[in-house]
């Protein structure tokens, strides 16, 4: 069988496609010519194109603009809406932690050969972008935007200055980085092994002020229906998030009650999970802070009952857990309502 060639949502080209033609008018359209796409390419809600074609546009954009740090500039000038749901389904939750791990969850709208992760690591936050999916690794503008991005809009609906702790890219330090320096406001390190956000953990429990859980409710829906209607080869971590939905409320989850459901041996479910860059514990804790989300924004059911068809034994242990998530705790997020 082929290989299943990872794609990005046309969202993505589309705002690179629109930041070139602000900068340089006519050169969007010469962007789109030099790739051989024709405009109908960047339509439709569902439309995907090649990872790899996304990558080199954002490298050509630089070069048509001729701005040399365009990825941080796309991410400072990209509306809100560019992105589409994505755009929407973290900024209307409560709070920036909550928010963050939206949009992790989320991160395969856009590109299915990346992921982002969100780990507390004592008093920082590290937001990290992962591209397992794509071994040759991601390029220096798109790897610049996709970090500058979740940063800005983080400000904008925090109101707050929040700085970065530190800042990691791979690749090489470009020849003037004040740029860099400016839009992160900390410490931006080059040629590194991994790509990352780090953030004070402090930040976690800062209120959005585009909160509104009724709308982020049908925004996460309408994001769900999105990835059901597609679903890239391979997919294990959602197959197994399916599996895990409607027993989290028994103790039947265990790697060979989950391995058996899905008529696979244990052994191969960790060695697939871990092909994918995760493990089935990490995939229960991600299942139970989505869900835990959710049922706090429908209101119908009381946090006793939430923590139990979650599965935890005590109330103190889905506390613990939802402020490691969120950084504020289950009643606090419920009684932040609607703006």
């Amino acid at each position: 069988m082929a290989p299943v060639l990872p794609t990005s949502s046309a969202a993505v080209l589309r705002a690179v496609v629109t930041a070139v033609e602000a900068a340089r008018p006519g050169q969007g359209a010469a962007l789109l010519r030099t790739l051989a796409l024709p405009p109908s390419a960047l339509e439709g809600a569902d439309a995907r194109l090649p990872f790899a074609l996304i990558l080199r546009a954002w490298e050509l954009a630089a070069e048509l603009s001729g701005d040399a740090d365009f990825g941080l500039h796309q991410a400072q000038r990209a509306p809100v809406g560019a992105f589409d749901v994505f755009d929407y389904v973290a900024r209307t939750r409560h709070t920036l932690g909550d928010g963050l791990h939206t949009m992790a969850r989320y991160t395969r709208l856009l590109h299915d050969a990346v992921r982002f992760t969100v780990e507390t690591e004592g008093a920082r936050v590290r937001v990290r972008h992962l591209t397992d999916g794509y071994p040759a690794g991601i390029t220096r503008h798109a790897a610049e935007a996709a970090l500058a991005i979740p940063l800005l809009r983080a400000r904008a609906v925090c109101r707050d200055p929040l700085h970065a702790a530190e800042v990691s890219f791979q690749h090489p330090a470009p020849p003037d980085t004040r740029e860099h320096a400016r839009i992160f406001g900390g410490p931006v390190r080059f040629g590194t092994t991994r790509t990352e956000l780090v953030l004070p953990a402090s930040c976690m429990a800062l209120p959005l002020s585009s909160s509104d859980p009724a709308l982020a409710a049908i925004l996460a829906r309408q994001a769900d229906d999105i990835l059901a209607r597609y679903q890239p080869a391979g997919d294990l971590r959602e197959t197994v998030r399916q599996a895990l939905a409607a027993s989290l409320e028994t103790s039947d989850i265990g790697l060979d009650a989950v391995a058996a459901r899905l008529a696979m041996s244990p052994r191969s479910l960790q060695r697939g999970l871990a092909a994918e860059g995760t493990r089935l514990s990490t995939v229960i804790d991600e299942l139970r802070r989505d869900l835990a989300i959710g049922h706090l924004d429908a209101g119908r059911l009381g946090l006793a009952e939430i923590g139990f068809v979650l599965g935890f034994s005590e109330a103190s242990a889905f506390h613990r857990a939802f402020r490691r998530w969120t950084g504020t705790t289950p009643d606090a997020y419920r009684r932040m309502g609607p703006p």
